[in-house]
């Protein structure tokens, strides 16, 4: 390995160990010259060239600013989507502590108004068509790592909105961001100035973690 090549690891794993799913935005907007920089590292992330094979139309990004209109209907949304979760899942969790945990940080969420969206400038959303097969799920993870490698690398923060994933069916949302209601699995991040710097320490390295079969 070269030098230049050696540079170049050193800060993939920078990049890697200081990625972190951000909360707390401050109010400072970031240009859209770099959301169109994060969006385009999405589009060039890898896709199920089979799965969608002669369609163009396969993969969309909705960029949303904080304090629209669609931003407060959209949390009104997962409120609700929220509220079903607990209703739905409330009686089985009194002998289950992973279903406790779940409802009581769903309570929480509803109750603060922490839905992981309209704290951030940005809300995108990112959707890709179902395939043959439906496979779309992994196109999504290829296109949020690539996202939130790229937001890292432009020192802003980006916060995971996976909740946006469970709304593929409903026909409220799709409206919203102009897409037809069941067609698209989606995916979303928010992007902004985070509020504390991000910690580059990273996490203790996983030696437990490791089975070698050699």
């Amino acid at each position: 390995m070269n030098i230049k090549e050696s540079n170049v690891n050193e800060v993939l794993d920078m990049l890697i160990r200081t990625r972190r799913s951000v909360r707390n935005f401050t109010n400072e907007v970031p240009s859209k010259e770099l959301v169109e920089q994060i969006v385009e590292a999405g589009r060039l992330a890898p896709y199920a060239i089979l799965a969608v094979a002669k369609q163009n139309d396969f993969r969309h990004f909705i960029v949303i600013s904080k304090n629209t209109p669609a931003i407060d209907k959209i949390k009104s949304i997962l409120k609700d989507l929220m509220k079903s979760q607990i209703s739905k899942h409330e009686k089985d969790a009194q002998d289950n502590k992973t279903l406790q945990s779940y409802i009581t940080s769903l309570s929480m969420q509803v109750e603060k108004g922490a839905l992981g969206v309209g704290s951030a400038p940005y809300l995108i959303i990112v959707a890709e068509r179902h395939g043959i097969p439906p496979i779309e799920q992994k196109s999504l993870s290829h296109i949020m790592q690539n996202m939130w490698l790229k937001t890292t690398a432009l020192g802003l923060g980006f916060g995971l909105v996976s909740a946006i994933g469970r709304l593929s069916d409903n026909k409220e949302f799709c409206d919203i961001i102009g897409l037809p209601i069941g067609e698209y699995g989606f995916d979303a991040c928010t992007v902004g100035f985070q509020v504390t710097s991000v910690n580059r320490e990273g996490r203790d390295i996983p030696y437990k973690s490791i089975k070698w079969i050699d």
